[in-house]
């Protein structure tokens, strides 16, 4: 059988690398935000065993939990660091994201000819390289177990193509591969599907044999997990994950951002999504008439396999808020999009291929400029939570939980930043106040106080769910309200307790009036506006 994985220069690697690097260049100083405190935090203080590694209830990522270790000892509480190595991960995987088009080609479905090979391999890289829909996972360090899933699922992939034509040691380094994406994030469940559907990857009658060690090692994984967490499915709850209604809700928007990147309003994206389907449909219908409608099914297939792990988990088009959830559905977008008859146009245009690419990493660069400046924001908030004397009790009365879909300080952060970063005892008492989801950095909050009745007011309109959490922090107010999710059980128990320090005495659409009955003679009260918390005195 002929080898299908044809030789690419080694020199493509480094390049590859470098370019990952360049591209998120603008993001390598920005500080740690919102889950970054937690699980860095976790691992400082009880070790990697005790993130993502067991149960009651939440995810099961061991890899990802060492990997974090592994940064921690490297780079200490330098985010550059962290952010180094998810550039050198996503720059790795463009690269294979080659190989695979490589694949393709070999095999027949790559629609190239010899002449065209350089291209064919090298096109769909590029894509997955600048895609701009890759703002949260490569920038975000908590983003690294989709980084690594997604790593090591396509090289599964691939080495079990080298292991058709070159025997068992490369099917057992992709079983390895296979188990490693596995421990880094659930996407590695669905390796046996891109097995069994990628194009030319095995002979119909022997994709089942073939694939019958990878669901060995499935079976084995799912009862570790199990054995660890308590429980099957665990993570945000069987009501999330397996709801057929959401995961149908979800999916055609869910297809959509594995194409495209969030855009300023609903009305643009939507607009380029049917530009992009009605151009779509009449490259599909062209290659199909030049004998690639196969190949462009089962590349849609894989592609739909790799969203089914978070089908029933939210995205947005205006803000890049789950955008780790199309990661791995990416690499089969971007082959999707070099196998289409287009690509023999930019084939033949240097000029149109560098507006080709130009385009999204321009558009990438809008996006990473938005999580820098998120990750500002917290190094800003966080400076002065951890300037705090020892003891010290503080009221902060409202919270930059995002910039534009870039996480800063949602639930408990700030407390979660004294835990891992505040080097002496007792440590601050923080009361937390309600969220403010930022449309720009500068947004400005107005306050006054006069005794202990504090009013905030908000220009640019309150925040969203502004009742929900006043009802919470309500000194008054019946029940017990945890914003938290369900695979944090540890933190769930804290952000139950988080203090109910307000009578509410106003509300509007444009901001509310409280008294603290709890506050005392030395309290510190804080608000935020424009990018930084301000000292709230009467």
């Amino acid at each position: 059988m002929e080898r299908r994985t044809p030789q690419v220069p080694i020199l493509l690697l480094p390049l590859f690398l470098g370019l990952g690097v360049l591209s998120f260049a603008l993001v390598l100083p920005a500080f740690f935000v919102a889950d970054d405190f937690w699980i860095l935090g976790t691992i400082a203080s009880k070790g990697p065993l005790e993130c993502w590694c067991h149960g009651p209830g939440g995810f099961f990522r061991p890899l990802t939990s060492f990997s974090h270790a592994l940064d921690l000892a490297l780079w200490g509480t330098n985010p550059l660091g962290y952010h180094l190595v998810n550039n050198l991960l996503h720059g790795a995987t463009a690269f294979l994201v080659v190989l695979l088009a490589g694949s393709l080609q070999k095999s027949g479905g790559g629609g190239a000819s010899r002449g065209d090979s350089a291209w064919t391999l090298l096109l769909p890289g590029l894509l997955f390289l600048v895609l701009p829909n890759h703002a949260e996972p490569v920038n975000w360090i908590s983003g690294r177990g989709d980084l690594l899933a997604t790593f090591f699922s396509l090289a599964a992939l691939l080495l079990f193509l080298e292991s058709l034509d070159r025997g068992r040691p490369f099917l057992l380094l992709s079983l390895l591969s296979f188990a490693a994406a596995l421990l880094s994030k659930e996407n590695g469940l669905v390796v046996p599907a891109f097995l069994l559907l990628f194009p030319g990857a095995v002979p119909p009658r022997r994709r089942w044999k073939k694939i019958l060690p990878f669901l060995l090692v499935l079976v084995l994984f799912l009862l570790w997990r199990r054995y660890a967490l308590g429980e099957w499915v665990g993570g945000y709850g069987n009501g999330r994950h397996l709801s057929p209604a959401r995961m149908v809700k979800h999916l055609p928007l869910q297809f959509l951002r594995t194409f495209l990147p969030a855009f300023p309003t609903k009305f643009l994206f939507f607009l380029f999504a049917g530009i992009g389907l009605a151009w779509g449909a009449f490259q599909v219908r062209a290659a199909g008439k030049e004998g690639r409608g196969r190949t462009l099914l089962l590349l849609t297939a894989c592609l739909l396999a790799a969203l089914l792990p978070t089908l029933a988990l939210k995205l947005h088009t205006t803000d890049t808020w789950g955008e780790r959830y199309t990661y791995t559905a990416s690499a089969f977008a971007c082959l999707l999009l070099g196998v289409l008859p287009w690509t023999g146009k930019a084939r033949s245009s240097p000029l149109f291929t560098g507006v080709l690419l130009l385009a999204p990493l321009l558009y990438l660069q809008f996006h990473n400029r938005t999580w820098r400046l998120a990750g500002e924001i917290s190094r800003t908030t966080n400076a002065r939570v951890l300037a705090l004397p020892p003891g010290k009790r503080a009221f902060l009365l409202n919270l930059p939980e995002k910039l534009q879909g870039a996480p800063i300080a949602p639930l408990a952060t700030y407390s979660l930043a004294l835990d891992w970063l505040y080097p002496q005892e007792p440590k601050p008492r923080l009361f937390l106040g309600v969220h403010q989801v930022l449309s720009s950095p500068d947004q400005e909050v107005r306050a006054e106080r006069k005794g202990k009745v504090v009013t905030l007011r908000f220009p640019g309109g309150a925040p969203r769910k502004l009742s929900r959490e006043l009802r919470a922090l309500d000194s008054k107010a019946p029940g017990v309200h945890a914003p938290a999710p369900g695979w944090a059980k540890s933190l769930a128990r804290r952000l139950t307790d988080r203090p109910r320090f307000l009578e509410v005495l106003d509300q509007s659409a444009r901001g509310f009036t409280a008294r603290i009955p709890s506050l005392e003679p030395g309290d510190q009260v804080f608000f935020f506006s424009k990018g930084a918390f301000h000292s709230l005195k009467e």
